[in-house]
This record gives structure tokens, C-alpha cells and sequence, in this order.
């Protein structure tokens, strides 16, 4: 308890030799105790008038181990040392821990009492920071800027444990935006929504949601406004443009489209300077999972409002992540979407391969999801008719996530390596695969059907 670490000196005073009996609770110790514990605390045999050797087996924090040396004091209400104590001694220690040992334990109780003295908390008790006055103004400033923002916070609307029916406004309604937009209706919200498409914002109003004439009109009461547009340009001019302009301050912006991390990174900036919170929250999981409710959210976002994001998307979501700073939701979205871009096309090359050597494909299916070629693309996404959950593979492929949006994710990808010095070869190989794909006619049929251009058999496709 009173050893200094990488003081030898300092415990060769204390301890001693072991030889030395009582010496070992000699000057040295009773000095160090009363520089540690004030000279209020009692100090052995000094003031308990026990012997000396006797009360050092009394100190704080020791206790006797056998018949001889020290450890550490027992936990009250502790079963006495199996070895060298008798019951009779167990039974003295109990009373000792209870207030029936006179002189040691009332010591001890008022040396305790001494240094837990209560507080008058009317007493003015200023206690002087050894602190640089520079450092001091800068954790001060600090603090005050951590204030305000806290203040900011929550003077604006927080979705979090709102009971009531919030106000949304919804921009882009197209395959995934309008799964989008109905599943937030449907959770009782508010929605206001908008496309440029007339027969998108007539499937939005059957699906509970209220048209608007325009963006501006849709934001501007908003409490959230989420955005699913096709690409880093669109989203740039809606917002610029449009909900800058019209909305309230007090909006959170989540923008849902998957675009490029620098045009998501220059909408944050220009939030922020227009006083608006902002998140890029691109989605994955296809249009299925659009209309299901169970698509799975990356978010870039200011830490502190990633709560907010989160509920405002629950009515949508299975998952959603905080990936980090803004942008890093668009980072998270297109490296997935290549790793994704990649094993698809592994798993067709392998089901195809598999057919050509006889091995029937729900053979193959049952192996491979069991074994270590297992992946999201086999046993969640099978690219064969017929073969494990349902897939757009069983409706011609139609529907699901469209060639062109894959190829469209994989070249994002290509320019944010290109631009990082980051090396993608298999992405590149992605990338030119599906390219050929969906210059072959097959853009909107779902990247799955990727599989007929391994097979040889695109006309399969007509």
C-alpha cells in the first residue's frame, strides 16, 4: 500500500530486513504513515497502545498471512485465513470489523470520519487550477463552444422520442425512393413528397404520402427532409437550389443517393454554412428491401446527430451504421458495392463452371453455402432460377438491383481509387464485365443476370 513503484531506495528504508522484527514497523513507517495519512491517523502502538509489533499487524490495508508477514486487509464479513487462525481468531476479527474491538477499530473509525468530513456547501472552497492561463482559455473556450452547440441541438427538432407524427418531406421517388416514401407513411409520419415523374408522385399518394408541386414546396415546413436522387449533380442543384432556400433551419437534411464522396463532402459544407445538419446515408439491400422496410443505412454525419438520423430512418431500416465524418457513408456504399460487384460475378463463374462439369446447381448451392465459398451472393442472392431463397433470378430477372446501377456503383468506385492511389484490379475487371453486360441491351435486368454472359447464353435473355 505505502511502496512508491521504481523507488528502491525509498522501499529498502521502509521495508528492511526481514530479521529485524519489529524494526520493520520502525521510524520510517511511522513516518511515511503520517505523510500519507495526515497526523491525524493514529500510527501503530503510538497511539492505539498496543505493542509495537503488535499494532503494526493493525495498519491499514495488512493483515496477518499465516503466523507470520503481511497482505492485504480481508473484505468485510470475509471467513477468517484457513491457515494458522483458529475460530476463536476469525471470531475476534468479526467483532474488530463490527466496532467491539475498543481502542484499534474506534481509531480507525475516527481517522476515517477525520478525512470524510462533511462539506458546508454554503463554504466558497475556490481551489486554484495548476493549469497555463493559455491552456485555461483554451479549455474554457472549448467548453463554451460545446455549449452552444449542445444549446443548438436541442432548440432544433429531435426525432429521438418524438411521440407525435413528424413532418418529412421526400425528393425522388423513383424504384427505391417510393418503397422509401410509402414505409414512412406508413409509420404515421407526415410525408410530403416530390419527383419529377407524375406517374412516381401518383404511386406515392396511393401509398399514403401528400404531393407536392415542386421541392421547395415539399421542404418547406419539413422536419426531415431525405433525398433519393440518381446522382452527385442532382443532388447538388436540389439542394442548392431548392431546399437551402426553403426549408427551416431547423430540418435535418439526410441524403439517401449513392454518389461520390466529394460531392457529398461539398453538400455537408454547404449545409453547415446555411446552418443545417447534414448526413449522407446511401442504402444497400435492392428494391425488395426498399419495400420491405430492411435496407441497411451507412451514415457520414456529425456524431452528435447520428441519434436523430438513425430514428428518422428507423421506419425504413433493418441497420443503420455510423460509418464516421461526412462522406464516409458514400465510402462505406461503394466499396460494399464493388465487394458485392465482385462475388456476384465469382458466383457465376462457379455455377456455371459447375454446370459444364455435371454437378447439378442445388447440389452445388447446398455445398457451397455450407463450405468456405459461402457468401452474401450465393446463399442470400443465388443468381440460378429455382435454386435457395427467391431471387430475381425466379422472375427473369427483373426487378432487384438493375445492371446499370451496379455498373454505375463500380465506377464510382473506380474514380474514388483512381483519385486515392488505391489499386482495384478485380474492381477494374467488375467494372469492364459489367460494362459489356449492359452495352449487350441488359442494363435494366437485375446484376444477377450476369450469369447468362458466363454461361454463353445472352440470348436466353431476349
Amino acid at each position: 500500500m505505502f511502496q512508491r513503484e521504481g523507488d528502491p531506495e525509498h522501499a529498502a528504508q521502509l521495508l528492511g530486513p526481514r530479521e529485524a522484527g519489529s524494526g520493520v514497523h520502525g521510524p520510517e513507517l511511522s513516518r511515511h504513515a503520517r505523510q500519507v495519512h495526515g497526523p491525524g491517523r493514529p500510527v501503530g502502538g503510538q497511539s492505539s497502545g498496543l505493542p509495537l509489533a503488535e499494532a503494526g499487524r493493525r495498519l491499514h490495508g495488512y493483515r496477518p498471512r499465516g503466523r507470520a508477514g503481511h497482505g492485504p486487509a480481508p473484505h468485510r464479513g470475509s471467513a477468517p485465513h484457513r491457515r494458522g487462525h483458529g475460530s476463536r481468531r476469525g471470531h475476534r476479527r468479526r467483532l474488530c470489523f463490527r466496532g467491539r474491538e475498543p481502542r484499534a477499530a474506534d481509531s480507525r473509525r475516527q481517522s476515517q470520519g477525520q478525512r470524510l468530513r462533511p462539506v458546508d456547501p454554503g463554504q466558497d472552497r475556490s481551489v486554484r487550477l495548476q493549469v497555463p492561463q493559455a491552456r485555461l482559455g483554451a479549455v474554457s473556450e472549448k467548453t463554451r463552444l460545446n455549449n452552444d452547440k449542445s444549446r443548438a441541438h436541442e432548440a432544433r427538432f429531435v426525432f429521438a422520442g418524438s411521440s407525435t407524427m413528424a413532418r418529412i418531406a421526400f425528393i425522388g421517388l423513383g424504384n427505391m425512393g417510393g418503397g422509401m416514401a410509402a414505409n414512412q407513411a406508413k409509420a404515421g409520419h407526415d410525408v410530403m413528397a416530390f419527383d419529377l415523374s407524375a406517374a412516381a408522385l401518383e404511386r406515392a399518394v396511393a401509398a399514403g404520402c401528400q404531393a407536392a408541386g415542386s421541392a421547395a414546396e415539399a421542404v418547406a415546413s419539413a422536419e426531415v427532409v431525405i433525398t433519393m436522387l440518381p446522382a452527385g449533380p442532382h443532388v447538388r442543384a436540389v439542394y442548392s437550389d431548392q431546399i437551402f432556400k426553403s426549408a427551416p433551419k431547423s430540418a435535418l437534411l439526410i441524403d439517401c443517393s449513392t454518389i461520390d464522396v466529394e460531392s457529398a463532402r461539398a453538400v455537408a459544407g454547404e449545409a453547415a454554412a446555411n446552418g443545417f445538419r447534414f448526413a449522407d446515408a446511401p442504402v444497400s439491400g435492392g428494391v425488395m428491401a426498399a419495400e420491405a422496410g430492411t435496407l441497411a443505412f451507412m451514415v457520414g454525419c456529425e456524431a452528435v446527430d447520428f441519434a436523430d438520423v438513425e430514428m428518422a430512418l428507423a421506419p425504413m431500416s433493418r441497420a443503420t451504421i455510423h460509418a464516421g465524418e461526412h462522406g464516409t457513408g458514400q465510402a462505406a456504399k461503394i466499396c460494399n458495392n464493388m465487394l458485392l460487384g465482385v462475388s456476384m460475378l465469382g458466383t457465376c463463374e462457379a455455377f456455371a463452371l459447375a454446370e459444364k462439369l455435371g454437378l447439378a446447381a442445388d447440389r452445388f448451392f447446398e455445398i457451397a453455402s455450407k463450405s468456405s465459398g459461402q457468401c452474401w451472393s450465393v446463399t442470400s442472392y443465388c443468381p440460378v432460377p429455382g435454386v435457395g431463397p427467391q431471387t430475381p433470378a425466379d422472375r427473369g430477372y427483373e426487378g432487384g438491383f438493375a445492371t446499370a446501377m451496379m455498373l454505375k456503383d463500380l465506377k464510382l468506385a473506380q474514380d474514388a481509387a483512381a483519385k486515392s492511389g488505391a489499386a482495384t484490379p478485380m474492381g477494374a475487371q467488375a467494372e469492364a464485365l459489367y460494362a459489356l453486360f449492359a452495352a449487350n441491351g441488359f442494363g435494366g435486368k437485375d446484376f444477377s443476370a450476369v450469369i447468362e454472359l458466363m454461361r454463353g447464353r445472352l440470348g436466353a435473355l431476349s
